[in-house]
């Protein structure tokens, strides 16, 4: 059998070749032919294989991505159906970077700024500087005194007090407090207005053994100042049943939860009213309005001015309590919620 092929070669070449020539040039021959074999063998598959693809189009199965790259297998089903679709998969595609996108966090919205002091909402009960009730003179003010009233939520008590006394004692304004009966006509909070911040009355009561050798005189002192009393009982003592009463007023019962507590004791006193919130927010409105009107400090000077304080008897610009320049009084007491409010001004 070789020999015939080799005799074949011969014939068809001549004699320009030796023997082992021909037999090289026949092995490369086969090769052409096994390749041009191959590469038909391979159209066919593929013109097939392509016929199949459309059909399987008109059916409404899915697309096929066919490809000679050595990177991308096809796997074909080998019966596939109308529905079953054949799966392609491409290695061709660079890998992607995933970019993971944190959530989008909206931020809380800002809080609302504080209330401002609203004049509309001042009650008017004017006193008269004609009966002198207070002086209608204007001095410089660099100083604001806090006081309560020692009596109970109504401002009026007070104001009416002040009217009857007409010795130049009063206060610019008072702030009520809890409503003792259900006819009162004030609410928790309210501000009364006696007369303008830029005139002056007695509120400090200072004596000479009060003041600073070569200091400021007491007249000095209420001119160079602005008052405001807040309605409260004050100091309080407390009864078998576990109540309060204000010292010196036993038929007034007040119940634990209006009680601050001072384990040490305030002044000699273990129990006071407690300013409510709404006094509170009151009291805060007016400091910011009357520190912004007159320029005053309204640093909070610390805990000293629940003591007697030698800036307040210096006239140092700022915000003091009547405890800052009188030893035997205790208006205000440092509720802590009292001074919250101071130190965020």
């Amino acid at each position: 059998m070789e020999k015939s092929r080799n005799t074949k070669l011969i014939t068809e070449v001549g004699n320009r070749y030796t023997y082992e020539e021909l037999l090289q040039l026949e092995k490369a021959r086969n090769a052409t032919v096994k390749t041009r074999g191959l590469r038909e063998v391979v159209e066919k598959i593929e013109e097939a294989l392509q016929n199949f693809i459309n059909k399987q189009k008109k059916r409404g199965a899915a697309t096929v991505v066919v490809t000679t790259e050595t990177t991308s297998t096809t796997t074909i089903p080998e019966t596939p159906s109308a529905t079953e679709p054949i799966t392609t998969e491409t290695n061709t595609t660079p890998p992607v970077d995933v970019v993971v996108t944190p959530p989008i966090v909206t931020p809380p919205p800002p809080p609302s700024p504080p209330a401002i002091l609203n004049f509309s909402d001042l009650i008017q009960e004017n006193l008269s500087d004609a009966n002198g009730e207070y002086f209608r003179a204007i001095y410089p003010k660099k100083q604001i005194y806090i006081h309560h009233t020692v009596s109970n939520g109504n401002p009026l008590g007070s104001i009416n007090w002040w009217r009857k006394q007409a010795n130049g004692v009063a206060a610019f304004v008072v702030i009520a407090g809890k409503q003792f009966t259900p006819q009162a006509t004030y609410k928790d909070g309210d501000i009364y207005q006696c007369f303008s911040s830029k005139y002056w009355a007695h509120h400090l009561g200072l004596k000479q053994e009060h003041l600073l050798p070569n200091g400021l005189s007491n007249i000095q002192l209420n001119r160079g100042s602005i008052a405001i009393e807040i309605c409260g009982w004050g100091a309080l003592s407390k009864n078998a049943d576990g109540t309060f009463s204000p010292i010196g007023y036993s038929q007034v019962i007040l119940q634990a939860n209006e009680v601050q507590r001072y384990p040490k004791k305030y002044r000699g006193v273990e129990y006071y009213q407690k300013y409510t919130p709404a006094q509170i927010e009151s009291l805060r409105k007016l400091l910011v309005y009357l520190c912004d009107t007159y320029k005053i400090d309204s640093t909070y000077k610390g805990d000293a001015i629940f003591d007697v304080d030698r800036r307040a008897l210096k006239g140092e610009n700022g915000i003091f309590t009547h405890t800052s320049v009188r030893p035997d009084k205790s208006d205000c007491h440092p509720q802590p919620e009292l001074i919250a409010m101071l130190k965020g001004l």
